[in-house]
């Protein structure tokens, strides 16, 4: 039997994420997932593949929707996105979009705090970046949902010999249960009365080899190095959901 493991919600993307017991799922994927975004001050977004301290900073979402940010240090932050201006350009890939930002005060601290200039955007009430033209996405690589497989992952670390943790494949949702890169063939998946259909292969890239909590990167450039040379560097797969609702950490997941 499939049952859903984890849940994570990641606001700020490439900052560290936050592990949720239940989660509206909606065309975007987690709610709240991945609508903030540090940039540079030409629009162009920063991740922590080149910047690895980003996965220091911790991120809560208010009530309100006032975003909460904890700054390696100590040093704390809130902003509201109502005080974001509208009509500010951001680049995600090759994705060029119009967001939320322009709150030069926090703009400065974080600038500060990450010693380069930076800029923060929020994805906006109704994201302006469209996946195939059709759905709306955050500032995501490239799609709503990353599911990963706890048998995946066991079978991986017995390959490399390691304890790799999911943390390091920054998963939205994780399932336990059944054979290892069994998820590769799922189509179409059912969580309670959420139905989420295979959209893409995740290819992964060189995060996975720094460890979230020190930021050490593996010598061997591990795990990334065997998925390459054994699975074409593929882990977990991207999802798009066909229709949403609630999921809970416990549900069963059948395979439709």
């Amino acid at each position: 039997m499939l049952t859903l493991s984890n849940i994570y919600q990641y606001p700020v993307k490439s900052m560290r994420g936050n592990a949720l017991t239940h989660s509206r799922l909606d065309e975007m994927g987690v709610a709240g997932d991945r609508v903030w975004l540090l940039a540079e001050p030409d629009g162009t977004f920063i991740t922590a593949r080149s910047f690895p301290e980003l996965l220091r900073w911790q991120v809560q979402i208010e009530a309100d929707g006032t975003l909460h940010l904890l700054a390696p240090d100590g040093d704390s932050r809130r902003i509201a996105p109502s005080a974001l201006a509208v009509g500010q350009n951001v680049r995600v890939w090759k994705d060029r979009f119009s967001a939320q930002g322009g709150d030069s005060e926090t703009d400065a601290w974080l600038s500060h705090k990450l010693a380069r200039p930076v800029r923060l955007h929020y994805i906006g009430g109704v994201s302006q970046r469209l996946l195939q033209g059709q759905t709306p996405l955050s500032f995501a690589d490239g799609a709503p949902l990353l599911l990963t497989h706890t048998a995946s992952l066991d079978a991986l670390n017995r390959e490399l010999g390691e304890s790799f943790s999911m943390n390091r494949f920054r998963a939205n949702l994780v399932v336990a249960g059944g054979e290892a890169f069994a998820e590769e063939s799922w189509q179409r998946i059912r969580i309670c009365s959420v139905v989420l259909r295979h959209y893409k292969p995740c290819t992964r890239c060189v995060l996975t080899t720094i460890c979230p909590d020190t930021l050490a990167k593996h010598p061997a450039q591990q795990p990334l190095s065997w998925l390459a040379k054994n699975r074409r560097a593929l882990f977990g797969v991207n999802l798009l959901v066909e229709q949403g609702g609630m999921v809970s950490v416990g549900d069963n997941v059948e395979v439709c």
